[in-house]
Protein backbone atom coordinates (compact mmCIF):
# COMPACT_ATOMS: atom_id res chain seq x y z
CA UNK A 1 0.00 0.00 0.00
CA UNK A 2 1.23 3.41 -0.59
CA UNK A 3 -0.32 6.42 0.90
CA UNK A 4 1.13 10.44 0.71
CA UNK A 5 0.03 11.59 3.82
CA UNK A 6 0.85 15.21 2.81
CA UNK A 7 2.49 18.13 4.66
CA UNK A 8 1.54 18.57 8.31
CA UNK A 9 -1.01 15.75 8.50
CA UNK A 10 -0.52 15.94 12.67
CA UNK A 11 -1.64 19.15 12.41
CA UNK A 12 -4.51 19.05 10.72
CA UNK A 13 -5.70 15.66 12.19
CA UNK A 14 -5.60 14.06 9.05
CA UNK A 15 -2.95 11.35 10.30
CA UNK A 16 -5.64 9.91 12.30
CA UNK A 17 -7.65 9.19 9.63
CA UNK A 18 -5.31 7.81 7.44
CA UNK A 19 -4.09 5.37 10.72
CA UNK A 20 -7.63 4.15 10.88
CA UNK A 21 -7.96 3.82 6.80
CA UNK A 22 -4.30 2.03 6.75
CA UNK A 23 -5.42 -0.17 9.86
CA UNK A 24 -8.82 -1.56 8.33
CA UNK A 25 -6.40 -2.70 4.94
CA UNK A 26 -3.72 -4.47 7.09
CA UNK A 27 -0.70 -3.96 4.47
CA UNK A 28 2.41 -5.97 5.26
CA UNK A 29 4.30 -3.91 3.34
CA UNK A 30 3.54 0.41 3.80
CA UNK A 31 5.12 2.96 1.46
CA UNK A 32 4.79 7.06 3.12
CA UNK A 33 5.56 9.96 1.76
CA UNK A 34 5.33 13.58 2.94
CA UNK A 35 5.66 12.16 6.71
CA UNK A 36 7.90 15.47 8.24
CA UNK A 37 6.61 14.30 11.52
CA UNK A 38 8.28 11.38 11.68
CA UNK A 39 11.63 12.78 12.05
CA UNK A 40 10.67 13.14 15.76
CA UNK A 41 11.78 9.71 17.24
CA UNK A 42 8.66 9.71 19.60
CA UNK A 43 6.12 10.18 16.94
CA UNK A 44 7.64 7.65 14.94
CA UNK A 45 7.48 5.27 17.72
CA UNK A 46 3.74 6.29 17.95
CA UNK A 47 3.22 5.79 14.85
CA UNK A 48 4.54 2.68 14.77
CA UNK A 49 2.32 1.83 17.47
CA UNK A 50 -0.94 3.03 15.83
CA UNK A 51 -0.23 1.34 12.44
CA UNK A 52 1.30 -1.80 14.21
CA UNK A 53 4.14 -2.12 11.95
CA UNK A 54 7.94 -1.23 11.87
CA UNK A 55 8.83 1.74 10.36
CA UNK A 56 12.07 3.04 8.08
CA UNK A 57 12.45 6.73 7.97
CA UNK A 58 14.87 8.47 5.04
CA UNK A 59 16.56 11.64 5.31
CA UNK A 60 15.54 14.58 2.71
CA UNK A 61 16.25 17.62 1.97
CA UNK A 62 12.51 18.47 1.56
CA UNK A 63 9.89 15.64 2.60
CA UNK A 64 10.96 12.65 4.27
CA UNK A 65 9.31 9.22 2.53
CA UNK A 66 9.15 5.98 4.72
CA UNK A 67 8.63 2.23 5.03
CA UNK A 68 6.73 0.48 7.24
CA UNK A 69 6.29 -3.56 7.37
CA UNK A 70 5.06 -6.02 8.87
CA UNK A 71 7.63 -8.60 10.81
CA UNK A 72 5.50 -10.97 10.82
CA UNK A 73 5.47 -11.10 7.65
CA UNK A 74 8.86 -9.40 6.35
CA UNK A 75 12.36 -9.45 7.79
CA UNK A 76 14.28 -6.29 7.49
CA UNK A 77 17.49 -6.96 5.69
CA UNK A 78 19.24 -3.80 5.13
CA UNK A 79 17.95 0.26 4.82
CA UNK A 80 19.27 2.11 1.51
CA UNK A 81 19.06 6.04 1.44
CA UNK A 82 22.42 6.61 0.65
CA UNK A 83 21.34 9.25 -2.32
CA UNK A 84 18.76 10.37 -0.18
CA UNK A 85 19.41 13.98 0.32
CA UNK A 86 21.47 14.46 -2.83
CA UNK A 87 19.89 13.38 -6.24
CA UNK A 88 16.44 13.73 -5.62
CA UNK A 89 13.88 16.48 -4.36
CA UNK A 90 12.09 14.48 -1.96
CA UNK A 91 14.48 11.52 -1.46
CA UNK A 92 13.50 7.81 -0.88
CA UNK A 93 13.65 5.02 1.38
CA UNK A 94 14.49 1.47 0.00
CA UNK A 95 14.08 -1.39 1.87
CA UNK A 96 15.51 -5.11 1.87
CA UNK A 97 13.39 -7.40 2.76
CA UNK A 98 12.79 -11.11 2.85
CA UNK A 99 9.15 -12.83 2.82
CA UNK A 100 8.75 -15.07 5.69
CA UNK A 101 6.54 -17.75 5.85
CA UNK A 102 7.02 -18.96 1.92
CA UNK A 103 7.81 -22.74 1.21
CA UNK A 104 11.06 -21.66 -0.58
CA UNK A 105 13.86 -18.93 0.15
CA UNK A 106 14.12 -16.01 -2.39
CA UNK A 107 17.71 -16.13 -4.05
CA UNK A 108 17.66 -12.48 -3.57
CA UNK A 109 15.70 -9.95 -1.15
CA UNK A 110 12.38 -8.20 -1.77
CA UNK A 111 13.55 -4.54 -2.24
CA UNK A 112 10.63 -1.70 -1.72
CA UNK A 113 11.45 1.78 -2.46
CA UNK A 114 9.46 4.43 -0.58
CA UNK A 115 9.81 7.75 -3.00
CA UNK A 116 8.01 11.44 -3.81
CA UNK A 117 8.90 12.65 -7.32
CA UNK A 118 9.39 15.59 -7.76
CA UNK A 119 6.20 17.49 -8.29
CA UNK A 120 7.42 20.60 -10.39
CA UNK A 121 8.59 19.08 -13.65
CA UNK A 122 7.82 15.78 -15.46
CA UNK A 123 11.07 15.61 -16.93
CA UNK A 124 12.68 15.86 -13.72
CA UNK A 125 10.66 13.33 -12.02
CA UNK A 126 11.19 10.80 -14.77
CA UNK A 127 15.10 11.91 -14.67
CA UNK A 128 14.24 10.70 -10.23
CA UNK A 129 12.17 7.83 -11.65
CA UNK A 130 15.30 6.64 -13.88
CA UNK A 131 17.96 6.86 -11.00
CA UNK A 132 15.71 4.67 -8.62
CA UNK A 133 15.47 2.17 -11.71
CA UNK A 134 18.67 1.89 -12.80
CA UNK A 135 20.71 2.31 -10.86
CA UNK A 136 20.47 3.20 -6.91
CA UNK A 137 18.87 0.40 -4.38
CA UNK A 138 17.59 -2.32 -6.86
CA UNK A 139 20.53 -2.33 -8.77
CA UNK A 140 23.03 -4.74 -6.93
CA UNK A 141 19.42 -7.43 -6.87
CA UNK A 142 18.71 -7.36 -10.54
CA UNK A 143 20.05 -10.19 -12.72
CA UNK A 144 20.55 -11.02 -16.34
CA UNK A 145 19.05 -13.94 -18.08
CA UNK A 146 21.71 -16.57 -16.46
CA UNK A 147 21.10 -15.26 -13.44
CA UNK A 148 24.36 -12.98 -12.58
CA UNK A 149 23.99 -10.04 -11.16
CA UNK A 150 26.05 -6.65 -12.50
CA UNK A 151 28.28 -5.31 -10.59
CA UNK A 152 27.41 -3.15 -7.15
CA UNK A 153 26.97 0.67 -7.95
CA UNK A 154 30.01 2.12 -6.22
Amino acid sequence: MSQNVQYGATDTGRWDGLVDRIRTVQPQLLLLQEVDFLADPEQAATAEKALGLRLALAPSRNLPTAVAWDPEHLELIDTETKYSTTDLHHGYCALQLRPLGLPATWPVPLVAISTHLTPYSAEAASQEAQLLCAGLPARRYRTDRRGHQPPAPE
